[in-house]
């Protein structure tokens, strides 16, 4: 249980940090939306580098980079003691936490429908805890396997990139959202093997490989693909797609990465489905709930 708790803080840090840098960037651009209008297009780089350094000097944007970084070191702990699986799948109680940092923020009681997304959440995460044999039981890693599902990754988020440029509105913002979310998928499985060279061989051994290096341009890319989906349709469509492939995404690929046993039967398989579907309606419904968004009560 020790993963599932740093998981847990892991998810509050990373919710926090959100908060903070979209308040920061809201702070940092209403200032400046008048020159933004005056300047037109000819001084957008000028604009950004400017908002840039509005940022840099603000304290709640810092604070909300180290929450990040906090996160991050504690993911791959949690990734280190326990299953990839696991650990992104608990990571989607960021949404949940997000309902209490909303009240402090703008002094608004989450709805009713928020908190039954939230329970449904925890319910989902409890049967698939609590049930033996839904979650895999993960071995050592092993470099041709992991090299295998980096290739399988790679080929998915290549589909769902092509198939976006074919289709537009929430189609579109969904396959970009889904190519992000297999993206970050990877990204925890690299995370792991890289924590454990680490530990096992040190800094010098780990830079000769690979791993550390994939990890970078898949987080990145991931990033990328989610500020584009952020920006192409619904951004309660985004956040859903991409929150719920993430962790469907991170369980195949430990599966396959490092030598865990798919479930086959019947009590395990129905945990997985049970807890899959109450996991997807408490995300999608946290994903149109303003507090998550971070949107100000308009009304």
């Amino acid at each position: 249980m020790l993963s599932v708790a740093l998981s847990l803080v892991a998810a509050l840090l990373f919710a926090g940090s959100a908060a903070m840098q979209q308040h920061a960037v809201r702070r940092s651009v209403a200032p400046a939306a008048g020159a933004r209008t005056r300047g037109g297009l000819s001084g957008a780089p000028f604009r950004a580098l400017r908002e840039a350094r509005r940022l840099a000097g603000s304290r709640l944007w810092l604070a909300g980079c180290a929450a990040n970084i906090g996160g991050s070191l504690v993911q791959a702990a949690a990734l280190h003691t326990g299953t990839v699986a696991t650990v992104q799948l608990v990571l989607i109680t960021q949404l949940i936490f997000a309902l209490p940092l909303g009240t402090l923020w703008y002094r608004r009681w989450p709805r009713r429908w928020d908190w039954l997304a939230a329970l449904a959440i925890c319910a989902g995460l409890v049967l698939f805890l609590s049930v033996p044999g839904a979650a895999p039981e993960e071995g050592n890693p092993d470099q041709w396997r992991v090299g295998l599902a980096t290739v399988c990754a790679a080929l998915l988020i290549c589909l769902f990139l092509v198939a976006a440029t074919e289709r537009r509105g929430l189609l579109h913002a969904a396959l970009i959202a889904c190519a992000a979310g297999v993206c970050f998928a990877l990204g925890a499985v690299l995370l792991k093997v890289t924590v454990a060279s680490l530990l096992h061989y040190g800094v010098a051994a780990t830079a000769k490989g690979w791993a550390g290096y994939g990890l970078a341009v898949f987080n990145i890319g991931g990033f990328v693909a989610e500020q584009k989906a952020f920006a192409a349709g619904s951004l309660a469509a985004a956040v859903a797609t991409m929150t719920i492939v993430n962790p469907v995404a991170s369980y195949f690929l430990g599966v396959l990465a490092f030598r865990a046993e798919f479930p086959t039967t019947a009590g395990p398989l129905a945990a997985l489905a049970g807890a899959g579907a109450l996991i997807t309606l408490g995300v999608t419904g946290l994903a149109h709930s303003p507090m998550v968004r971070c949107e100000p009560d308009q009304g």
